[in-house]
């Protein structure tokens, strides 16, 4: 049997806290509260809103590249081909990545270079000419153009050499490619969640770039104007300051939120510790800064791995108080007694059973009111979420409206701004989708933007940002 890993409760909370604050009737004081921490965060936080060297698509881009992507625990190579804001994959493989394979080392972009090799026919897509290349890469990056990009730091389980410390990614794959006969050049290495906007804005016109399933991020696009000199000086590459007026940021969005630590409930607490420090100096800043560690409010609140954390907790807490199941934990699913092991699929069955849970419930012997409480649980804890998120995204329309990076009134102004996003959470918990966007309408009729905003899910995003970044000009 799973050892129980989680305290016992001793009071009688609601999950009517959840929602005490965080609701729809304080959407404009919410969406205020984010929009003044982004102006103030684009001029001096050097943890967020950080300057990308990526550009917006034209529209225009056309052609054919070779794209690898590396995630947390995937390795993807593909091969497609751009025309008129649609792409085609020519060919693409997926490999899943062992604890093994996580070594960042001369071998690991070798055996890359081997398998690019191994592509049927690859001559033939590019015929005579020198393969162009985009990057997709999940992990951090000292960008030096939009091509180049020094490897400091990992994360997820993988682990650089001291071979490739320090080293240039495009050097790197050049060499490795070369060493196997391949003639190829790395134009592009994008992130992931920029990724997300510039295939969002090429494929579907989107506006930016959300990225909602594990953890959460967006990116946007703002005025030049608006960055802060010093991190101006700091982030944007000598050779394009006197050559654009837009950048593409990657906002970090999970660091705002702070203001909300005062809103926290008890199980928001027992997630995180700072969410206790609602009267410090650094939750009561814009935004948050390093010095409470990897804090990330609008993260917590949000993405869905803490959505099937607070879910569990919450269930843990109702059942300790005999306010389910007869206050008995005896026969409750395993996936309940191990932090961060309720996933999306039990927290979805539990909102959608419609009082018929799996046979995995039925030693619980649930009754009728156990299920109104349980659909209440992750009821609350999602509005809550849309809440919070869909406020992050309207300041976010609402701060890239005021820089004149879209078009309110424009061209086009009847129809819905589009966001593009990827996560399975917000793709495969559609109540939670659904509930975000009601929010995004509420702004519209508050007219806090100009117009409604409606998500649009956007496949095979890092793919296809990567192979649009190589044909877009600088």
């Amino acid at each position: 049997m799973v050892p129980v890993l989680t305290p016992q409760f001793h009071s009688s909370p609601s999950v009517s806290d959840f929602t005490a604050f965080i609701n729809r009737s304080n959407v404009v004081s919410i969406t205020s509260n984010l929009y003044e921490s982004y102006k103030e965060a684009i001029h001096s936080s050097n943890v967020s809103m950080y300057c990308t060297n990526s550009s917006t698509p034209t529209g225009n881009e056309c052609g054919t590249c070779l794209v690898v992507e590396l995630g947390g625990s995937t390795l993807r190579i593909a091969v497609l081909r751009l025309e008129k804001r649609k792409y085609e994959n020519l060919y693409q493989r997926d490999w899943t990545l062992t604890e093994s394979d996580k070594v960042i080392d001369l071998k690991f972009f070798d055996e890359i270079a081997q398998k690019i090799t191994n592509i049927p026919s690859l001559r033939s897509h590019f015929r005579n000419d020198t393969i162009r290349i985009g990057i997709s890469w999940s992990f951090p990056l000292e960008q030096t153009s939009s091509s180049q990009a020094v490897l400091q730091t990992m994360g997820k389980g993988f682990r650089l050499s001291e071979s490739t410390h320090g080293q240039d990614l495009k050097t790197l794959f050049e060499n490795s490619l070369k060493s196997n006969g391949i003639d190829a050049s790395v134009e592009s290495i994008i992130n992931d969640s920029v990724a997300v906007f510039v295939a969002g804005n090429y494929l579907e016109s989107c506006v930016t770039g959300l990225v909602a399933g594990t953890g959460v991020n967006c990116a946007l696009v703002v005025d030049r104007k608006m960055i802060g000199l010093q991190k101006s000086q700091e982030q944007i590459r000598p050779l394009r300051k006197g050559n654009f007026d837009k950048v593409v940021l990657n906002s970090e969005l999970g660091f705002f939120g702070g203001f909300l630590c005062q809103h926290s409930t008890i199980w928001d607490k027992m997630v995180h510790e700072n969410w206790a420090l609602h009267h410090s100096v650094q939750t009561n800043q814009p935004h948050m800064t390093l010095a409470l560690g990897c804090f990330q409010p609008i993260e917590m609140m949000c993405s869905g791995r803490y959505i099937g954390e607070l879910t569990r907790l919450a269930i843990l807490s109702l059942i300790d108080s005999k306010q389910l199941f007869k206050g008995s934990r005896q026969n409750i699913p395993s996936a309940f007694n191990v932090p961060y092991s309720l996933g999306g699929a039990i927290v979805s069955e539990i909102y959608e059973s419609e009082g018929h849970l799996p046979e995995l419930w039925a030693p619980l012997a649930p009754s009728q009111e156990d299920y109104q409480i349980l659909f209440k649980v992750v009821d609350s804890i999602i509005e809550r979420a849309s809440v919070v998120l869909g406020c992050a995204i309207i300041a976010l329309l609402k701060l890239s409206e005021s820089s004149a990076t879209i078009d309110p009134t424009g061209s086009g102004s009847c129809r819905p701004y589009r966001i593009g996003y990827v996560g399975s959470v917000l793709k495969c918990f559609k109540p939670y989708r659904e509930k975000v966007e009601m929010v995004l309408n509420l702004a519209s009729k508050l007219q806090i933007i100009n117009r409604p905003a409606s998500l649009i899910y956007i496949d095979d995003s890092n793919l296809v940002g990567a192979a649009v970044s190589v044909f877009t000009p600088e």
